[in-house]
């Protein structure tokens, strides 16, 4: 910071040097504005080892930088700014290294190695050291080659920086975080990507308009704060011309569900232009919904474009969708900008008619026609917004044609609901010219309501209408009208390109054809007694920008009283940028209105062939769009005949109306005619206006920044000038004086390319101005001119071939010479210039006028100063006249000279806003004024202040500078020698620190203080450079012990700095009755030396030295210091009210270190008005003595008011001195507990009573005072209930708490009432509708209805009111209360299932009222084993509501089950039952499994319907009858089902698969190596195992890993937090894919005798994922067909859950919850599988290992089943989840490739794992005692156990386990097969023979 500084004074020294050398008269007209000193300064550099406290310390990353942050204590309020430094072989280093290495680069880093930076709260400024040249990137990594994304993590503004990555573009995830992104250099862009390593400097940087952005969340954590995002320099985030969007915004996080509780702002101020300041905004997440509770805003204050695209993601807005854009700023959607090509895109820009958006709130668009682009900024409320006015109001009005209601306000405006509004600003409501296209309209009514309504006369009798739609009807033709009923002589000015001409007809036709000629003759026969005069300017291949300059020549010197102005799509054949094109359009309709302000202008917009779609599709070209957004502003009509004629021709039809793309024919030429003659006839013809009068029309507020006018001079070729050229220099060009080249312009120079010149060709032209601009009428594209002005240099300039071309601009307003001279080699015809144009810019239109600019060119710099003194005696220039004074004079350049000088700043728009800013520091010789002429002290600063004259109103910075003299001395060289040697001296020692006062040594050894000085002004005492590493410390005075106080002699503000007592005990501030706030900046300390015990003590520790004490240099830290509201002396009174606010973390210690009402004093002084101390900050522990320490009284005329917002405690304490209040004292503490009661202090008088409110609530903020006693705000949405001390209780009312009485009260902050589930309690009146509200669920209960205290039922929707108590009541339910009793086969008609349901009767008398019994049922592959309910399709997937993200709405759903009728009742003393049949079932539906339920729906004791269902059976025709005929049942209709299943469909099944099949691979020598991808899809690995045995082949199944995600409503309902908040965070399979590809394998599956599931069955743990697993797994088992192992998934139910602070049930508990679930024990579970014959033929044992370990209770039945199988010379097949360790230490992950066309071999791999060490494979040397001992009982028994099943990897491996035959010793190959997942759809066959 110091080397910062003295670059600073040398810049500022080197600039007053060069301004001495003018004569310029001085004078004191202000000081510079400095920047506001942050709070802390950070450093990064690339190599960085430090912690980034200093510039020799800095950080690598700004990551590191971060961490420094938080470790000290920055928290939300601070600021950090971060600096980035350049190492100076930044480009250069590495550059050893090759692309393949992923080197390192030198640039600064966000982070490394992709790291997450640590979340912060402190605002972050990351910004470049000022010592860095040139550009200052700051990449997302460390590395090149390598894109890495940034992802922000807290508050951060980026400043001046090119944010770009390592390797192409990446992502930017801001996390919903408050970003800034801004850039001075608002034209250039800031965004891109290393582009080419090695590197070599900028040019191996490419740079983009912007990357991917994602504004969202990425936790799932609901944003309980607003969300603000701003972008502040050219951004432009797609592709104009084709192919896929380009770096988007994305307004989601694309990694969890998201919520936002306040609104959500983006803020567009980004340059435009030709292919710039055009963002493409996403709405969606790609994945999860995005909920904004309140409103989604978007505020483009100046753009050239905004695109708007649809992603995948519901998004969904409760409050309002609202968009403030400004006029010139096209709105659109990708696929306008893609014509089409991008289809995923919607065709509109209408955001609610986005599939994926839903808009509960409107949708509010406002477009911005002012030049005041902070017009409106948003509120809380939607469609109320804050005015910002400059000129007093803003108003209005439907955007529609035909606007009846005006909305307008000068400090709100609220708009008439959701819509389209267009909006201005006025000074005078009388004067808005905003007219219903109505003819009869003849006025606005006030309503006195913010809202105007039109009056009219008559009505609309004989309107045409067939165009209305392409007709915009804006102000009148009253003028023109007038005019002509009057007989007046009128002139009608057409002034366009080439279809105004009539091009495309007969020259012959021109005059009688075109839309132009045929206009002249309507007027003329429909006022046959006017004087007509019809002049053409049109002229062809021209446009806006020609017109600008030839505006005055041709139109306004025609006096036109009607000018129709056709130019769009010349516009749009000149690629004339959006802005560009508005710009040049103003300039000719602002030049004519000020002119010929009576003139009634028309816009005529055209079209051409290849933007015809345009208006097809509803919208307008950019140069067409610009036309009519000008026009809106101008209160201009737009005759928009182009789309007219677009959407009556088709494309094929197109010749039949256009001669070519753009001229029409006869045809087209009538149809342009027809759509502006009904334009005419009902503006013309129709009226009938009441007192028809010409009147003025007004001039609006300029929209662009300035207008291309200016003294526009157009210099025509004559001989004259020829002459003047060749005396000048000039040769060889010739004038003619011929035909007539453009409009009016006759003659030209001339300069022909088969004319042979004996010198080179040269032109010398004289004009004044700063731009000269050459207009060549057949010039074509590359040919070039050298260009010189003056004696400058020749610059080449390429000609325009149909526009003016700048051959120069910026120069000083004045007279110059050009010389041009012609590139003859670039020309291949005749040039012909008719025309040169000069123009100076300091006289052009200007959107604001920057006093002191005078040469207009948007900087203040030397060359003003030339302009100012050229400008003194000449036209007045209000740019010139930089003091606004009126005249251009020398006052003006000497306050230019102050602020180049840097001693005063001009805002420029205000030239009364000048900014006084003043600068102390120790050993200053200076008045203040400067920073390079500081004054001594602050109270020497303050004199400067007081005889500049500044009073109550003015602020005036004062800047604390590092002392000089502490700077440079050592800390020895700072003696103590008030005693040497026993002998008193009295002289005290210096610190050197800049000091508030500097007291004489006399002053300081005896206790008299230079007075500080009263001053009006507000004073903002400040630290320049203020840093933890280098805090600015403002001590009380200038010695060392000396006892001076600090005295505050007027308002004051302290920020940025450490106010520092200079003694140890008893330093104290008098605030002397003034108000001063002090900021959170502030710190409080002490010196830390060994004398500074007071006046008169010994400062020598050892008497007896020779040497005097020194000073240690240290300041102590301290909490707080005295603080005394009052004065140091008595007898005062303090004027008016004082407020002092402490928004520092003040912390009292002692009597010293407090807060006095008065003072630490016997003296009594009066304060005239109310007295209020504020305290907010959470640290904050403050101590208020209510009085003084000593005798003295204290007065206080007003009221007394103690608010504390929040703070960590609080306390008072009744001062020894009385206190007198003429009004009332409050208390008000909030975030903490007040210690003291006010209303007991024995010496305090109060005339109107004591309120101590002390709020319960720990909630900062929750009341608030009001300018009213005794009446309190309450925050928004919440009821505040006060208590008194007799228990009496008070409730607010609409946000407001208003006490009785005084007295002590006690609040509690609540919402309106709350529901935990099982009680609804009441705080306020409020309607409670049951319908909404839910009940908690409880296992095993039924809900019956909502009690009252009186234990009745109450109604569905009633009011309660504070106090009121609803009870949820319930009933016991079992299955035997309802359920499922039996499923049968019914094969007497056709073939059913009958489902049998039993009821309780005592069960069903607790129901308050049944209405009715039956079932539900759906296939089961339909349901996806879902929940199934009543009338209710099945919810697919769901997604977390707005209000409760732990509530779900249904997202996705699919089938609704069918209904059965309940038949056959029955009915005995204690049970119902019925039956439920599912009828229709064909033979080749026999194994189709059903889904069934049976329900119950019924009315609560509310007399809200309700349904209770029975748990889900799953079954089929086949599972019936071959259960049954296992069970010893003997039917023949069951046996025949039995054989076709198993005889005909499965075999023709299986068959059917492998007819389809295609081979994916094969190893001919390994049949383990097979896979096959069957004609469903899914992919068989074969496998066959050898067992050694005499036993017959037989075939099972073995899939592993379904994965299966869902949640269901007893998730939901009874809030299972840890599955919902997985269900939200991972969104992987959660859309039910694997759910899906479960149903193709268990078709599969179920064509084996034996299927083994190996894990892994759920995704994660939820009672629905559960529930699926027992219908599409579990409940398929046929006479125990399917067996099944857990995973590691099954037992746990967080998985990448969005909330990452929840804590996972235990393995047990998961075990214990999915066990009712599972077809066979979690744990263990053996069997003999028989072949056909009844023979074992081999043994399954299913183990658990899903932990990655064994059990020890495993060991057991493991060690019997291996002795039973060697006993039945049978083999072993063991599956498991994990795989154990093999003889291959190393295996190859494939799980990211293939389809299970894959094995894990070296080639491809997705990673390598070692077996050795990895908790992925068991028995290995991470694996515990037990686990090995079981893994050794299969390694030692490899005579029985043949082979090991596992998954858990997703992929296929296949490795050997080196095992032993203990019945010979020999080491035997056990093979080991690991299943690729069945969620991809992975099968295994395996072959037992």
């Amino acid at each position: 910071m110091k080397k910062q500084l003295r670059t600073v004074c040398s810049l500022v020294l080197s600039l007053a040097m060069l301004l001495s050398c003018f004569s310029l008269a001085a004078s004191s007209a202000g000081t510079l504005r400095a920047a506001a000193a942050t709070e802390h300064s950070y450093y990064v550099r690339n190599g960085g080892t430090g912690d980034g406290k200093t510039e020799e310390t800095p950080a690598a990353t700004v990551a590191d930088a971060i961490r420094t942050v938080n470790a000290d204590g920055l928290g939300a309020g601070d600021v950090a700014n971060i600096y980035i430094m350049q190492r100076p072989d930044r480009f250069t280093y590495n550059n050893n290294l090759t692309y393949a290495d992923k080197p390192e680069h030198g640039l600064a880093a966000w982070t490394a190695e992709n790291a997450v930076p640590e979340t912060y709260t402190a605002q972050l400024v990351v910004q470049p050291h000022p010592d860095n040249t040139g550009r200052t990137y700051l990449v997302t990594g460390n590395r090149a080659v390598q894109g890495d994304e940034m992802v922000v993590t807290g508050p951060t503004r980026f400043q001046n920086l090119y944010i770009i990555s390592g390797w192409n573009q990446k992502a930017i995830r801001l996390n919903g975080n408050n970003v800034t992104f801004a850039h001075t250099d608002k034209t250039s862009p800031h965004f891109g990507y290393i582009n080419n390593w090695p590197m070599t400097g900028d040019s191996t940087i490419m740079l983009k308009q912007s990357m991917e952005i994602y504004c969202g969340t990425t936790d799932g954590v609901l944003r309980e704060q607003p969300v603000d995002i701003q972008f502040n320099f050219l951004l432009g985030t797609h592709s104009i011309t084709g192919g896929s969007p380009l770096s988007p915004i994305l307004l989601g996080g694309n990694k969890a569900a998201e919520s936002y509780a306040e609104d959500v702002t983006l803020t567009f101020d980004i340059v435009g232009g030709s292919s710039g300041g055009a963002p493409l905004v996403y709405f969606g997440n790609g994945y999860f919904p995005i909920t904004y509770r309140k409103n989604l805003n978007l505020n483009v204050k100046s753009a050239r474009e905004l695109v708007l695209a649809e992603r995948a993601g519901a998004v969904t807005i409760n409050g309002a969708y609202q968009v403030i854009k400004d006029s010139k700023t096209l709105y659109t959607d990708w696929d306008a900008r893609k014509d089409g090509s991008y289809t995923s895109a919607p065709t509109t820009t209408n955001v609610e008619e986005f599939k994926n958006v839903t808009i509960k709130g409107g949708s509010y668009i406002l477009t911005n026609y002012s030049s005041n682009s902070e017009l409106l900024t948003f509120t809380g409320t939607a469609g109320t917004y804050t005015v910002h006015s400059t000129a007093g109001y803003a108003y209005a009005y439907d955007a529609a044609s035909h606007p009846d209601t005006l909305y307008y306000g000068s400090e709100t405006l609220t708009v008439g609901g959701a819509g389209e509004y267009n909006l201005y600003e006025t000074a005078d409501l009388s004067t808005v010219s905003v007219k219903p296209a109505n003819s009869r309209f003849i006025g606005w009514q006030d309503n006195g309501d913010g809202t105007m309504t039109a009056q009219y006369e008559g009505g609309d009798a004989e309107r045409l209408t067939e165009y209305e739609d392409y007709i915009r009807y804006r102000g009148s033709l009253e003028n023109t009208y007038t005019k002509l009923q009057n007989g007046e002589e009128v002139h009608v000015v057409y002034f366009g390109g080439s279809v105004t001409q009539g091009a495309g007809l007969a020259s012959a036709d021109q005059d009688t054809l075109s839309w132009r000629a045929q206009v002249g003759s309507w007027l003329a026969e429909n006022f046959p007694a006017a004087r007509l005069t019809q002049i053409n300017r049109a002229t062809g291949e021209s446009g806006t920008l020609l017109g600008s300059y030839r505006v005055a020549r041709d139109v306004i010197a025609a006096k036109p009283d009607l000018l129709f102005l056709e130019y769009a799509v010349d516009d749009y054949y000149n690629s004339s940028s959006y802005d560009d094109t508005a710009r040049q359009y103003e300039t000719i309709v602002r030049n004519v209105r000020a002119a010929l302000p009576e003139c009634d202008i028309v816009t005529v917009l055209t079209t051409e062939r290849t933007v015809a779609e345009n208006a097809r599709k509803g919208t307008l070209y950019a140069q067409a769009q610009a036309h009519e957004d000008m026009a809106a502003v101008y209160d201009i009509p737009t005759v928009d005949v182009g789309s007219a004629l677009a959407n009556r021709v088709a494309d094929a039809n197109w010749s039949s109306y256009m001669s070519d793309t753009v001229h029409p024919n006869e045809a087209g030429y009538a149809l342009y005619f027809d759509v502006i003659k009904e334009y005419l006839h009902n503006s013309l013809v129709l009226p009938a206006f009441a007192q028809p009068a010409v009147t003025e029309h007004p001039l609006p507020p300029l929209q662009s920044k300035t207008l291309l006018d200016g003294n526009v001079t157009a210099i025509q070729p004559t001989a004259a000038l020829m002459q003047r050229s060749q005396e000048l220099g000039g040769s060889e060009f010739r004038f003619n004086s011929g035909s007539v080249t453009m409009g009016t312009y006759t003659g030209d120079f001339r300069l022909d390319k088969k004319d042979s010149y004996t010198t080179e060709p040269l032109l010398a032209v004289e004009f004044t101005g700063t731009e000269l601009a050459l207009f060549a009428a057949n010039a074509a594209a590359g040919n070039q001119v050298q260009v010189k002005i003056d004696d400058g240099d020749y610059q080449t300039v390429e000609l325009d071939p149909h526009n003016p071309t700048a051959l120069a601009t910026g120069l000083l307003s004045g007279a110059h010479t050009a010389y041009i001279k012609p590139d003859m080699s670039t020309f291949s015809m005749r040039v012909a210039i008719p025309v040169l144009y000069a123009r100076d810019a300091a006289y052009q239109t200007a959107q604001v006028v920057r006093y002191g600019d005078a040469n207009m060119d948007g900087t203040l710099d030397i060359r003003d100063l030339v302009s100012i003194a050229d400008k003194m005696n000449g036209v007045y220039c209000a740019a010139a006249d930089a003091n606004g004074d009126g005249a251009v004079d020398e006052a003006d350049a000497t306050l230019l000279r102050r602020c180049l000088l840097g001693l005063a700043s001009i805002e420029w728009e205000n030239p009364d806003a000048v900014s006084w800013n003043y600068y102390v520091q120790a050993g200053g010789t200076g008045d203040g004024r400067t920073a390079t002429a500081p004054a001594a002290s602050v109270v020497d600063a303050l004199n400067t202040i007081n005889a500049d004259g500044l009073a109550a109103g003015d602020t005036a910075h004062l800047y604390i500078l590092k002392g000089a003299e502490r700077a440079t001395r050592g800390v020895d060289e700072i003696v103590g020698n008030y005693k040497v040697n026993g002998v008193t001296t009295k002289v005290m020692p210096q610190h050197g620190f800049t000091s508030w006062v500097n007291l004489s040594n006399a002053e300081a050894t005896s206790n008299r203080y230079t007075a500080t000085p009263a001053y009006e002004a507000t004073v903002v005492v400040q630290g320049l450079y203020n840093s933890a590493e280098e805090p600015t410390y403002l001590p009380f005075s200038n010695t060392l012990g000396g006892n001076a106080p600090l005295i505050i002699g007027g308002p004051t503000v302290f920020k940025d700095l450490t106010l520092v007592g200079t003694r140890r005990v008893n330093q104290y501030i008098y605030h002397n009755g003034y108000s001063v706030t002090y900021d959170d900046s502030v710190l409080y300390g002490m010196f830390d030396n060994d004398y500074t015990d007071g006046y008169g003590a010994d400062y020598e520790t050892n008497p007896s030295a020779t040497q005097p004490t020194r000073w240690n240099g240290l300041v102590k830290a301290r909490g707080s210091l005295g603080t005394n509201l009052g004065y140091l002396k008595g007898g005062n009174t303090a004027a008016g009210d004082t407020t002092v606010v402490f928004r520092n973390a003040y912390k009292a210690n002692g009597k010293n270190q407090t807060i006095y009402l008065e003072a630490y004093s016997n003296n009594s002084n009066r304060f005239a008005g109310d007295v209020r101390l504020v305290f907010d900050n959470a640290a904050a522990a403050p101590e208020v003595y209510i009085g003084n320490n000593g005798s003295g009284t204290t007065t206080i005329d007003g009221n007394l008011s103690l608010e504390v917002k929040d703070a960590a405690s609080f306390t008072l304490v009744d001062g020894s001195g009385p206190l007198t209040v003429g009004g009332a004292i409050q208390v008000l503490v909030n975030g903490a507990t007040c210690v003291g009661d006010v209303t007991k202090f024995s010496g305090v008088t109060v005339q109107d009573g004591i309120y101590m409110v002390q709020v319960t609530t720990n909630m900062a903020g929750a009341l608030s005072l009001t300018d009213t006693v005794g009446v309190y705000a309450v925050a928004e949405g919440y009821t505040a209930i006060a208590t008194d001390a007799n228990g009496n209780e008070t409730v607010s009312v609409s946000g407001v708490l208003t006490l009785p009485a005084a007295g002590s009260y006690t609040v509690q902050v609540v919402e309106y009432y709350a529901n935990d589930g099982k009680t609804i309690t009441v705080y306020d009146s409020v309607t409670v509708d049951l319908t909404k509200e839910k009940a908690a669920y409880v296992a095993g209960q039924v809900f019956l209805g909502w009690k009252n205290a009186a234990g009745q039922y109450v109604q569905a929707v009633d009011t309660y009111q504070h106090g009121d108590v609803l009870t949820a009541q319930y009933a016991a339910l079992t299955a035997d209360d309802f359920g499922i009793a039996d499923v049968t086969v019914d094969t007497l008609s056709g073939t059913a299932l009958s489902v049998a349901f039993k009821q309780n009767k005592a069960f069903l008398a607790a129901l308050p009222t049944v209405l009715e019994s039956g079932a539900i049922t759906l296939p089961s592959d339909t349901a996806g084993g879902r929940e199934i309910c009543l009338d209710t399709p099945v919810v697919l997937e769901w997604e977390p509501t707005a209000e409760d993200l732990n509530a779900f709405t249904p997202k996705t759903v699919g089938a609704t089950p069918v209904t059965l009728t309940a038949t056959g009742h029955l009915e005995s003393e204690t049970e119902r039952s019925y039956r439920c049949a599912i009828t229709g079932i064909a033979a080749d539906s026999y194994d189709e499994f059903h889904q069934v339920r049976g329900y119950i729906r019924y009315r609560d004791g509310n007399g809200i319907e309700r349904v209770l269902y029975t748990e889900d059976d799953t079954t089929s025709v086949y599972k019936v009858a071959a259960e049954a005929i296992a069970a010893g049942a003997t039917n023949s209709d069951y046996e025949a089902i039995v054989r076709y299943v198993e005889d005909t469909l499965f075999p023709n099944y299986r068959n059917s698969l492998y007819a389809g099949a295609t081979t994916l691979y094969e190893d001919p020598a390994d049949p383990n190596h097979k896979i096959l991808q069957l004609s469903n899809g899914l992919y068989e690995r074969s496998v066959t195992v050898s067992s050694g045995f005499n036993i017959t082949k037989s075939e099972l199944c073995f899939y592993t890993d379904p994965h299966m995600a869902y949640i269901n409503s007893r998730d939901i309902e009874s809030k299972n937090i840890n599955a919902l908040s997985s269900y939200r965070g991972r969104s992987w399979l959660r859309a039910g894919d694997a759910i899906r590809k479960q149903a193709a394998v268990a078709k599969y599956a179920a064509t084996f005798r034996k299927t083994v599931m190996g894990g892994d069955a759920v995704d994660y743990l939820t009672y629905g994922a559960l529930d699926v697993t027992k219908n599409l797994i579990t409940r398929r088992s046929v006479n125990g067909s399917l067996l099944m192992a857990v995973g590691n998934h099954e037992v746990k139910e967080l998985s990448q859950p969005d909330n990452k602070a929840l804590t996972d049930i235990t393995p047990a508990e998961g075990f214990a919850r999915i066990q009712e679930g599972w077809s066979n024990d979690v744990y263990y579970h053996s069997e003999t599988v028989n072949d056909a014959d009844g023979k074992p033929a081999y043994m399954l044992v299913v183990l658990d290992n899903s932990q990655g370990k064994y059990w020890a209770s495993q060991i057991a039945p493991l060690t019997a089943d291996i002795q039973t199988a060697r006993e039945k010379q049978i083999p072993i097949l063991v599956f498991q989840h994990v795989p154990i360790a093999p003889d291959e230490t190393t295996v190859y992950d494939m799980s990211g490739y293939g389809r299970g066309g894959q094995f894990g071999t070296p080639e491809n791999n997705n990673g390598v794992y070692d077996t050795t060490t990895s908790r992925d494979f068991v028995g290995n040397s991470v694996s515990d005692a037990t686990t090995n001992q079981v893994c050794d009982l299969i390694r030692n028994n490899a005579d029985v156990v043949k082979a090991v099943f596992n998954g858990h990897w997703h992929a296929n491996f296949y490795t050997h386990i080196s095992g032993t035959d203990p019945t010979t010793g020999e080491t035997v190959i056990i093979p080991q097969h690991t299943m690729y997942g069945s969620h991809y759809g992975g099968v295994m066959k395996i072959t037992v023979e």
